[in-house]
């Protein structure tokens, strides 16, 4: 038997072979009256809550006790990236329209290495990226375009003021190489996480192969390797200052796709974060 808890009250669903989670949001629906695309399910696993994903098969999960929560006002995720990706390009594009600056060699690469990283993120958002779980709640929307926006403006700000500046060229031609590598190889552990799905499927998949068979999320080493190498080209804090919160999020998020992933294959634990280091 699984037991979902609503209002500390404990119902019980019979298990049969091939039983998957989606079949248990349903039922949490009915049970709480939420509607379906607000359920949101946990568990308790090795003292961490964790979220119940959909299209997991339940025999794969040993904990058979979840928590019903209501997610509250739901939107697609592809619009909640696109609102985190497209938006920065127009805000760059207007700090320079308002901060009084001279055209140099530094503003008009960072220029091309803002709008190219935003514009790849937002390609994947719509022909790459696929969802186990469509819609994202509203809260999670604020917080997520809130990051983005914030530091958007205030790099967008603080780096066309600067950009006239003397600045260390063997750094930036470093930075540039780093920008380049760093993007290119995380799209392309994008595209190795699309193929580890089927076409159409939702399916969780324990991604093996290329640097994934060391790291959990490369995808995310990559990614704060690109605005490292945006910091070195520009040589000011607050650029550096992105990847650095960005990175404490990824390394939370990639911790807890570990623990999901060790539920079923316990030699991921063996596997590094965001470096081929199990401690990283």
């Amino acid at each position: 038997m699984i037991g979902i808890i609503w209002n500390g009250k404990l119902n019980e669903i019979p298990v049969h072979k091939g039983l998957l989670s989606n079949d248990i949001v349903k039922e949490a629906s009915k049970i709480s009256g939420i509607p379906l695309e607000r359920v949101r399910l946990t568990y308790n696993a090795n003292g961490k809550e964790i979220s119940l994903q959909l299209q997991v098969n339940m025999e794969e999960i040993p904990v058979k006790t979840f928590y019903v929560f209501d997610s509250g006002f739901q939107i697609d995720r592809r619009v909640d990236l696109l609102l985190e990706y497209v938006t920065p390009i127009p805000i760059w594009f207007l700090m320079l329209k308002i901060i009084n600056h001279s055209e140099s060699f530094t503003l008009k690469v960072a220029t091309i290495m803002w709008v190219a990283h935003y514009t790849k993120r937002s390609i994947e958002s719509v022909f790459v990226h696929t969802f186990s779980n469509k819609y994202i709640s509203l809260p999670e929307v604020a917080k997520n375009c809130s990051y983005y926006w914030i530091f958007s403006l205030l790099i967008s700000f603080f780096i066309i003021k600067s950009a006239s500046a003397p600045k260390n060229r063997l750094y930036q031609l470093i930075g540039v190489i780093m920008q380049i590598t760093g993007e290119l190889l995380n799209g392309y552990s994008h595209l190795k996480l699309r193929s580890f799905r089927k076409p159409g499927s939702k399916d969780h998949v324990y991604p093996t192969g290329f640097l994934f068979d060391h790291i959990v999320c490369p995808h995310y080493t990559f990614e704060i390797l690109s605005w490292i190498g945006f910091a070195l080209f520009t040589q000011h804090f607050i650029a550096l200052l992105f990847p650095v919160c960005g990175g404490g999020q990824m390394f939370i998020w990639a911790d807890d796709r570990r623990r999901r992933y060790a539920l079923t294959n316990p030699s991921a634990m063996n596997r590094g974060r965001l470096l081929p280091h199990r401690y990283l």
